[in-house]
């Protein structure tokens, strides 16, 4: 009974000594964190400046040595706590002993047999040996089971973060990639505003052209984009940094092919590659292989080896090219990527690009519409420094007058064909002229979008025995939609135009000029565009 209570004593023990350490465990982890964090703010070269300035050196030895201090006398009463728990353990195993062993002494001089003494004294001293092993055994087990129980203890925490159902973060493909605030631009000295106060959103994965005749602004947009023009107002967004603000981790998002490449004719195209890996400062490691990756996907590593000066138009094209995709940009800017080149080259370029949006954020601008088509889902349209359009090219369309048109030429009388094409579901409007060789009407029926009306038409007509000599059906191209948005003298339609026409100032001088009320467009992230080729 006596070995019994002594070993439960000293499980008693050991637990009130762990206990302890247990109640401290947080305030050991903070000042843990304390000093490691002022470690690494003291060693921090970035901060080597400051420290001498401001003369923290003993600002921060300081709170490291306190922190230290709280810590050591922590450590130093765990470790009086496991000493003391030890060394009463000590004690009790003496006291156990001299308990035992004198009462069996004792008993000897009393008259105990010599044989029945050294029996008890091996069943002492057997026992005693399993319990101390027993007490032992528990106290590891319990050291072992500490781990685990932190464990336990971290899975059963409330989870804090949880507010019920919330709202669904957005994916990181959601995230916008450049944003055009209201930035115009004009030059020094000079009130003509080549952009005016034009806004829109890129986000990540898009894939826009920006569109417009010559003069319109495209290459002064990219121009700012890029960092190399500063806007006269508002503000540009690459990866959520300013341009001018922190032109360095913006530009670090970019890679530019302007109109001309800026190739320098006396190297070779390998090292050409080379010195533009090591402006965009890609490590050593990986600009070997990113400019063999580059170079496959441009189809030039067959003229690595030859000088830029003995290339022609189109693998000049394709080396400006490589060096804009070489490490791998968020945003990849192209301006007039094609011009020059001949069909089977546009083909191959295209193509290119038409992969590189799988990975990219992708901006070309162009003014040929059929590769805009071909290679873009979003189309920004800038006319005289305005945006005065965006959407799909397929959408755009709904901005013209009409979304399809019925041509047809028709034989009869004008009033009854008119009537009785205006009483047909569906047709927007109806415009008639004169054959006079054929001695047929000329009709135009514009119709709502995926409203084919031909059976319809048919119909009437046989009702007032006008044979149709000709009917087909035409799309509003994306030409006609260039040509009217960008026109300096006729509205898009009638929702669009102002009460009042602004008269603008122009070189060969007044006239007046409707713009379409958009000026600011926000790109989605995909849009199912990719069947290429032109309508």
């Amino acid at each position: 009974v006596l070995l019994v209570i002594i070993s439960l004593v000293q499980i008693l023990s050991y637990k009130l000594a762990n206990n302890y350490e247990l109640k401290h465990r947080d305030a050991k982890a903070k000042l843990t964190v304390t000093q490691d964090y002022l470690d690494r703010q003291a060693y921090a070269v970035e901060n080597g400046k400051d420290i001498r300035l401001y003369q923290m050196k003993e600002w921060l030895s300081g709170h490291y040595r306190a922190a230290n201090k709280k810590y050591q006398a922590l450590l130093a009463k765990e470790k009086a706590c496991y000493f003391a728990d030890d060394l009463f353990g000590l004690l009790l195993q003496l006291g156990r002993d001299v308990v035992c062993y004198g009462y069996l002494i004792g008993q000897l001089m009393q008259g105990m047999s010599i044989a029945r003494f050294v029996l008890y004294i091996g069943i002492v001293s057997g026992f005693s040996t399993y319990f101390s092993e027993l007490t032992m055994m528990i106290s590891q087990i319990s050291s072992c089971l500490k781990p685990v129980g932190q464990m336990q203890e971290f899975t059963e925490l409330e989870n804090v973060y949880h507010h019920g159902e919330g709202v669904r973060l957005k994916d990181e493909k959601e995230a916008v990639e450049v944003e055009f605030s209201h930035v115009s631009f004009s030059y020094p000295g000079t009130d003509h505003k080549i952009l005016d106060d034009v806004s829109f959103r890129i986000k990540k994965g898009g894939k826009m052209a920006l569109v417009g005749i010559n003069g319109a602004g495209k290459s002064t947009t990219m121009n700012i984009i890029t960092g190399y023009l500063a806007s006269t107002e508002g503000e540009v967004l690459i990866n959520g940094h300013n341009i001018l603000e922190e032109p360095e981790e913006a530009k670090k998002c970019i890679g530019y092919l302007p109109e001309m490449p800026p190739l320098y004719f006396d190297m070779t195209v390998l090292e050409y590659m080379k010195f533009a890996a090591d402006l965009k400062k890609i490590p050593k490691k990986q600009k070997d292989k990113q400019i063999k990756e580059v170079m496959d996907m441009v189809k030039i590593t067959d003229m690595k080896d030859r000088l830029i000066k003995n290339l022609s138009k189109g693998y000049r094209q394709r080396v400006g090219l490589a060096q804009a995709i070489l490490g791998y940009p968020e945003v990849i800017i192209l301006d007039e990527p094609t011009v020059g080149l001949d069909p089977k080259q546009i083909i191959e370029i295209r193509t290119l690009i038409k992969e590189l949006k799988k990975k990219h954020t992708v901006i070309l601008s162009s003014h040929i519409l059929s590769e805009v088509s071909a290679v873009c889902d979003y189309v920004l349209i800038i006319s005289h420094g305005k945006l005065v359009a965006s959407d799909t090219p397929e959408n755009l369309g709904k901005l013209a007058e009409g979304s399809n048109t019925l041509e047809m030429l028709i034989k009869g009388e004008k009033t009854q064909i008119r009537q009785a094409l205006e009483g047909i579901e569906g047709v927007n409007s109806v415009t008639m002229e004169k054959d006079e060789k054929q001695n047929l009407w000329s009709v135009k029926v514009s119709t709502e979008e995926q409203n084919d009306i031909r059976e319809k038409v048919f119909y009437k007509m046989s009702e007032i025995n006008s044979p149709i000599y000709e009917m087909k059906s035409r799309k509003v191209s994306l030409e006609e939609i260039f040509l009217e948005l960008t026109a300096s003298d006729k509205p898009i339609s009638a929702d669009e135009v102002p009460n009042t026409p602004e008269d603008k100032d122009t070189d060969a001088g007044k006239s007046n000029e409707t713009n379409v009320k958009q000026t600011s467009a926000e790109i989605p992230e995909e849009q199912n565009n990719d069947k290429g080729g032109e309508k």
